[in-house]
């Protein structure tokens, strides 16, 4: 199937709901577990149930601590908050852990209430919890927007262990720019997932955070190389952006606050490459004051970095191994750049 023709299915298929079993494996392959759905794929339903049993294990596991946090500025994201955003259930986007979106002065507190309940800052080997070597740690710390990884061992085989990623910015680690935190937690609201309390950012910042994540996995050279494009970061934008139905005055404010307009022109404009939906359209006509011609049809975070992609869109997304695209243009820095983070990350 050629590149033009899965676009034209994939449309057909949200737009008309008309089925399409051939993109089975590759909403499989991209981890679109809401498309497989909509194809009548029998062992999708398989996997929402398997999807509500782990959610439900991490978040019933994590109430204690949501409880000993809620006086202190956070926000849940991505994860099942995403997919109640996106799809209207906590279950119908595939994940495998709880990020937390916290300010760096209140790391100390997050972390004492982690490890008073029960969480370890390590890695799994062999089936057990590893604490992380203070190597790993510095590197995480300074390579990162996240902390290095705490885990909790359950009793529950379907969910085994709960991860929990600590986030101190909505921004990439080699970004440069220092979000006001106090300023993106200020817009945060309780929602309840699987039954548990937990305080998620409101519709707009909660657009503008994930814009700002799936940007990072759009464009950055390792986990581009590691794994490529995925659907599943077009899909999560085009239905939050449909289901959330942000004011766009507020998005406006928020964007140009925290100066990242053209990261959300830029998911916009390549979510709608794939879905072609007027609402998307109308957005970006009205935000196209905001496009960054250095972004469009480059990949790398920083300037240093960025480079020019020499195929299409369509073809770069639907590329079985990315890495025969990427492979001429990497060099050396961008080469140990990949290799410290399978290292250590």
């Amino acid at each position: 199937m050629n590149d033009d023709l899965t676009i034209a299915k994939i449309r057909k298929l949200v737009k008309e709901n008309i089925g399409c079993p051939e993109l089975i494996p590759l909403f499989d392959r991209h981890k679109c577990l809401f498309l497989r759905n909509l194809t009548g794929d029998k062992k999708s339903m398989m996997d929402i149930q398997l999807s509500k049993a782990a959610v439900t294990e991490r978040y019933q596991t994590c109430k204690p601590l949501f409880d000993t946090i809620r006086q202190l500025p956070h926000a849940v994201i991505k994860g099942a908050v995403l997919s109640q955003d996106a799809y209207g259930s906590p279950f119908l986007r595939k994940s495998g852990d709880i990020d937390l979106l916290i300010s760096r002065e209140n790391l100390d507190a997050v972390k004492s209430a982690l490890l008073e309940h029960g969480f370890i800052q390590g890695k799994l080997v062999g089936g057990s919890v590893v604490p992380f070597t203070r190597r790993e740690l510095l590197f995480q710390t300074a390579m990162s927007h996240q902390t290095a990884p705490f885990v909790k061992e359950t009793s529950n085989r379907l969910c085994p262990y709960v991860n929990i990623d600590v986030n101190l910015d909505i921004l990439w680690g080699e970004s440069g720019q220092n979000t006001d935190m106090d300023y993106v937690l200020a817009h945060s609201a309780e929602t309840e997932i699987a039954g548990v309390t937990v305080k998620r950012l409101k519709s707009e910042m909660a657009f503008v955070s994930l814009c700002l994540h799936h940007y990072k996995d759009m464009n950055s050279i390792y986990l581009l190389y590691k794994g490529g494009l995925r659907l599943y970061l077009f899909c999560d934008i085009y239905y939050a952006f449909k289901n959330l139905a942000p004011d766009l005055d507020v998005l406006r404010q928020h964007s140009e606050r925290l100066s990242v307009a053209p990261y959300l022109y830029y998911c916009v404009y390549y979510a709608n490459e794939v879905f072609d939906d007027p609402d998307l359209a109308d957005f970006l006509e009205s935000w196209k004051g905001y496009r960054d011609d250095r972004l469009m049809d480059s990949f790398g975070l920083t300037d240093f970095e960025r480079k020019s992609w020499h195929v299409p869109f369509e073809e770069r997304l639907f590329a079985e191994d990315i890495r025969f695209l990427l492979d001429g243009q990497l060099d050396e820095t961008d080469r140990e750049k990949i290799s410290l983070n399978e290292r250590f990350m």
